[in-house]
């Protein structure tokens, strides 16, 4: 019996080290991949960076149009179609001989 355990007191020694080794590795793998600060999460991260500035291009494009409208209101270079245009979308006018197109 006392060989038995001489043995398997041996073979452990010799096994432990591996053992935890692999565990060690095996827990950085993991966390490199699936961690705060992993693959997936940079992957995440980075989808979300993408669509952010697709709709900052979007605000953009839409502050262009609307300040270049502002712009077209101003005093000393009133467009007079633009003026009319919001006169009549304010007072809710329309000309008897407009036609008028509901878009629901």
């Amino acid at each position: 019996m006392s060989i038995l355990v001489r043995e398997i007191k041996h073979r452990s020694r010799q096994i432990i080290f591996p053992v935890v080794g692999i565990g060690l590795i095996g827990y950085f793998v993991y966390h490199s991949v699936q961690g705060d600060r992993g693959v997936m999460s940079y992957m995440r991260i980075a989808a979300e960076v993408s669509r952010t500035e697709l709709k900052l291009e979007k605000l953009q494009t839409t502050r262009e149009d609307l300040e270049h409208r502002v712009s077209l209101l101003h005093p000393k270079s009133l467009d007079r179609d633009m003026l009319e245009e919001q006169a009549r979308y304010t007072l809710n006018y329309a000309n008897p001989n407009d036609v008028i197109i509901i878009d629901r």
